[in-house]
């Protein structure tokens, strides 16, 4: 388990990463790929982490879900309702 400190770090490291591919690939870098939880279409669920291709112009393709296995595929399926359930909320409490 992740201590308390651990967790916010995990998640400076890892903005700070897509920050730092993002501006390379704005910058003109080829081939830049990093995982970011966007708006997608990927999952029944209106917000979902995938690979995204990022180029010059931001954002120019979500790569989608990578190939997954039975198992992995059915925790997906199984973490939906969770996901949405939680994504309404965020959607409502930003809405306010």
């Amino acid at each position: 388990m992740f201590s308390r400190i651990a967790r916010p770090s995990l998640a400076v490291c890892s903005s700070a990463r897509f920050a730092y591919k993002m501006l390379d690939a704005l910058n003109g870098a080829d081939n830049r790929v990093e995982c970011a939880y966007v708006r997608s279409t990927e999952t029944p669920a209106a917000y979902f982490a995938t690979p995204l291709l990022l180029g010059k112009n931001g954002v120019e393709k979500n790569l989608g879900i990578p190939k997954t296995i039975e198992y992995e595929a059915q925790l997906i399926e199984n973490a939906m309702p969770e996901l949405q359930s939680n994504i309404k909320k965020g959607i409502e409490f930003m809405s306010k």
